[in-house]
């Protein structure tokens, strides 16, 4: 059975207010291509938009070469269009980067597979579809027809795509891959500050609200979507900062706060660590990750 993905209830309304509504697909990739005109634009948030349209502009998509990755949320008739701009892409190879490091720096990375961009549509079109920027897990995780198919890891990453949206991007992959994906790791730039903020999202058990009930529902944690952990890296030197010299701009001109960002070697893994064989979990230093804003900007 499909996991029943519901993201309107949680989110801001302000996140899925669309750039533009749906009329047919032609005028879509002409306002795709319209969007891609301003370097600093990532995203296009499309409104009214069924099941039967998104499949026809998805198709069309593969027709002419993909260009975009896409994100479509068919209890809000909504798709997000992310368009991968330099900064974009920066900051989720760079992101992916720091981690897959640490992995190889443990000897595991003919354990790991790099998924990328790649499309996963829960069964049945009632819980939507999702590319993500980056996204990896175990190579042991390999059966396409297993919901264990799904990658433990995905990046979002933002610039013009607000921090709500990604935020409804990170509950989804948990949510639809019924929590067979177990890390989110949102990366969103603040171009105007110089900032770029990191969220963590993973799956906690939540407890049941009435201690004692005896109601199956209530006698049962369940999965739900949080924020594990948050980093804030923001630039202190000369502003502005995209017009500084890159021999002017220095480590640790980056203020880091909140480093060093963990991730769980089981989460990614599927498997504890063997101390014994150095594993342990994936810790992005704060000096790696003033070296990861210095490569995105």
């Amino acid at each position: 059975m499909a996991p029943q993905v519901e993201i309107s209830d949680a989110v801001e309304e302000s996140a899925i207010v669309p750039d533009v509504t749906f009329s047919n697909t032609k005028a879509l990739f002409e306002q795709i291509d319209d969007a891609r005109e301003n370097s600093d634009t990532d995203s296009l948030v499309v409104g009214h938009i069924s099941v039967n349209e998104f499949r026809a502009m998805e198709a069309e998509r593969e027709r002419r070469g993909r260009r975009s990755r896409v994100f479509f949320l068919p209890d809000l008739a909504c798709l997000m269009v992310t368009i991968p701009t330099r900064h974009h892409e920066r900051a989720h190879l760079e992101m992916y980067d720091c981690i897959q490091d640490v992995i190889k720096d443990m000897g595991l990375a003919d354990q790991w597979r790099h998924d990328g961009g790649a499309t996963f549509d829960p069964p049945g079109d009632a819980s939507g579809s999702g590319e993500g920027d980056s996204s990896g897990g175990p190579s042991s995780r390999r059966d396409p027809h297993d919901d264990a198919f799904w990658p433990t890891l995905v990046i979002e990453a933002g610039v013009s795509q607000t921090l709500p949206w990604l935020r409804i991007k990170a509950k989804w992959w948990l949510t639809a891959s019924n929590f067979h994906m177990k890390v989110v790791v949102l990366v969103k730039l603040l171009v105007a500050t110089s900032t770029i903020q990191i969220e963590q999202w993973v799956a906690e058990l939540s407890r049941p609200q009435r201690p004692g009930a005896t109601t199956t529902r209530a006698s049962h944690a369940a999965n739900q979507p949080v924020v594990k952990q948050e980093v804030l890296m923001h630039w202190v030197g000369p502003l502005p900062l995209l017009q500084t010299p890159l021999n002017r701009r220095t480590l640790s001109n980056f203020r880091v706060k909140g480093a060093p960002l963990v991730l769980r070697f089981k989460d990614l893994m599927d498997r504890p660590p063997v101390p014994a064989a150095g594993e342990h979990d994936i810790l992005i230093s704060e000096v790696r990750l003033q070296r990861m804003a210095m490569r995105v900007w």
